[in-house]
């Protein structure tokens, strides 16, 4: 397969869209350069799976959720050396009739002091038993070590986001001891002087932990993508380079212009946690993507959004290539979705 250069941008037509209706000319430029150029080429499979596949590892691992829970535990924890990785991610749970939805703690926007403090109440009251709780490298990523519980199943609290819990629950009632435990922290978080502080910002409070995790890895593998530059804001997608010993560019240091600088072999990730807080650059950067794809500058380029892959060839500047995507039919498709399918 000829080489591409490959942008995983979730939220591209809702990014595009709600620039449209605030009136910015950067959006009705995306959107005619889309319509003439892009074609649908595949089904999207989840942020995490497409994570994976960009960087060629999906076929290694038979679970996208145990191979990153790995790489991270990896990177986050200087003595992990237990047989199960235990997460405890701090989450907010809000209950709707008869289904519950999930918030991830990235999108509660925690910080290191709010983090350090709750867990420091939990290990004080919990200073007997033999299990302690700590945090990762992120404010959002907590870890339960040294426990003897076993490791519930379940997805991350990132492909959950949003999205109505009712299967998940009923999947994780057999949680054995671990669910007395989950009881006991959700009345801590309850009384936690944090959540007050946070409440009285009108931020949304902590008032659970997500428990999952799998057994530990030691497996080496190799990323049979090796791409030439990796730009990326994404704190997943730099651990898995860091852990493949791969150069990475943070988002924030490229600059939009320089897109003639970017091999064909290039991979830009954009998280879609954060795409909003940095509307300003991105818009910049789309401009000047879509400037040189329509100059005939960037003659193959995959786009992966929540509504499929979509791609720019050769074949894409022939007036009779017939599979191009109206764009206002794919933006009503994305607002359809709403937050399903991270």
């Amino acid at each position: 397969m000829s080489r591409e250069l490959v942008i995983l941008f979730p939220d591209f037509f809702s990014f595009v869209s709600e620039g449209k209706r605030s009136g910015s000319n950067f959006s009705r430029s995306c959107e005619s350069v889309f319509t003439s150029f892009f074609s649908y080429s595949g089904p999207y499979e989840g942020y995490e799976g497409e994570l994976l596949d960009v960087f060629g590892l999906k076929d290694e691992w038979s679970s996208a959720q145990s191979f990153l829970i790995n790489i991270l535990a990896r990177n986050d924890l200087e003595d992990n050396e237990e047989n199960v990785i235990l997460r405890a991610d701090p989450v907010y749970l809000k209950a709707d009739q008869n289904r519950v939805f999930l918030f991830d703690g990235q999108t509660l926007a925690i910080d290191k002091g709010e983090a350090e403090e709750i867990l420091g109440e939990l290990n004080d009251l919990y200073s007997d038993e033999s299990f302690y709780f700590t945090m990762g490298k992120k404010p959002w990523r907590w870890y339960l070590r040294r426990s003897e519980y076993n490791t519930p199943e379940g997805d991350s609290p990132l492909s959950l986001r949003g999205s109505p819990l009712e299967v998940a629950e009923t999947e994780r009632q057999n949680m054995g001891e671990l669910k007395t435990l989950l009881t006991e922290v959700q009345m801590i978080l309850h009384a936690s002087s944090i959540n007050e502080v946070r409440m009285g910002r009108n931020v949304l409070p902590i008032n659970s932990l997500w428990f999952w995790g799998c057994e530990r890895s030691s497996r080496n593998y190799s990323c049979k993508n090796r791409k030439s530059i990796l730009i990326t804001n994404c704190d997943l997608a730099q651990n898995i380079a860091s852990d493949a010993r791969m150069n990475w560019i943070d988002l924030e240091a490229f600059n939009g212009i320089e897109f003639e600088d970017v091999k064909a072999d290039g991979l830009i990730i954009i998280d879609p946690t954060e795409f909003e807080s940095r509307r300003s650059f991105l818009e910049k950067m789309l401009i000047n993507l879509f400037a040189h794809i329509k100059a005939g500058n960037l003659r193959r380029m995959r786009l992966i959004t929540r509504l499929g892959h979509f791609r720019v060839t050769p074949l894409s500047r022939l007036k009779f290539w017939k599979r191009r995507v109206a764009f206002l039919d794919a933006a009503n498709k994305q607002s359809e979705l709403g937050d399903q399918l991270f």
